[in-house]
């Protein structure tokens, strides 16, 4: 993963928010600025925005929810009802009004600066939606021994094992094929 601190290949902003603790130990959000490149990386906004501690602990809350709700709903399980209300919680942040303006080109919409509850509410919607839509039967978990990523499988045959085969698909694929030489070449040498 080095080089690539984001991960935003999920096909949903709420399961690359979960991507952002890579295999659920490694922490790409370290610290507000990190969580303000991620979201300018996943364009969520479009310029900076005032990112303070409180704001990547309550995207930290959000996050931990949807692993948890996620989780039961791949497994089966009843999820907390601490998660769901984190997520229900964010969810009933307003959202960011836009607002229509006059200029030399004529009627435009324009919106104030973001606020990270603003976009966090953003992003539990999109979890709701997700959970409860259509592409909730498309949910997949990665079927890398060393990934923890989820991922909505939009194949045609919906039928993908990676959250990305350009990067466990490959690894998978490049071990398959040495495990089969080293076969043959043992087979061989018998």
């Amino acid at each position: 993963m080095a080089g690539e601190p984001y991960r935003l290949d999920a096909g949903r902003v709420s399961l690359d928010l979960m991507a952002t603790l890579g295999n659920r130990c490694a922490e790409r959000l370290p610290d507000p600025a990190a969580l303000e490149a991620w979201l300018v990386a996943g364009a969520m906004i479009d310029e900076r925005c005032s990112v303070d501690a409180d704001d990547l602990t309550s995207t930290r809350a959000l996050r931990g929810a949807l692993f948890g709700v996620i989780d039961a709903t791949l497994h089966g399980a009843r999820p907390s009802v601490a998660d769901l209300d984190t997520i229900n919680a964010a969810a009933a942040a307003p959202t960011r009004a836009p607002r229509l303006a006059f200029t030399p080109d004529g009627l435009r919409c324009e919106r104030a600066a973001p606020r990270v509850a603003e976009i966090l509410g953003e992003i539990a919607h999109d979890a709701i939606d997700l959970l409860t839509g259509p592409q909730r039967s498309l949910l997949r978990e990665c079927a890398a021994d060393d990934c923890s990523g989820v991922y909505v499988d939009t194949s045609r045959a919906q039928t993908r094992r990676w959250c990305s085969t350009a990067r466990c698909g490959n690894r998978a694929r490049v071990a398959a094929h040495r495990a089969r030489r080293r076969d043959s070449g043992a087979g061989s040498a018998a």
